[in-house]
């Protein structure tokens, strides 16, 4: 399974550990929280995404963990500091230009 979109929870229930033992480890080893980490993963494959096919923003936030396009652009846009469209834009760019 892609764990991509998982959630704490389930996360932690894969580990064999409870949420908060999950949270603990994570926290002592990188300093964030494990949500912190699942939503860094999920708008990285977005970037993936965004980069490497033409689905639409929608389609791609949904896959990511984000039905509702508007929410999606507006994490992403808080992620990357730009827009998914926008991210698109510039990905498409050819180097040099």
């Amino acid at each position: 399974p892609d764990p991509v979109g998982d959630r704490v929870g389930e996360v932690a229930r894969r580990l064999g550990v409870t949420p908060e033992h999950l949270a603990r480890l994570v926290r002592r080893a990188t300093g964030r929280t494990v949500k912190a980490l699942l939503r860094e993963r999920r708008l990285e494959h977005a970037c993936r995404l965004l980069r490497a096919s033409d689905l639409p923003v929608g389609v791609i936030g949904a896959r990511v963990g984000y039905p509702d396009p508007y929410h999606f652009s507006r994490v992403f846009a808080r992620h990357a500091g730009i827009p998914p469209t926008a991210y698109r834009r510039a990905s498409a760019q050819p180097v040099g230009r």
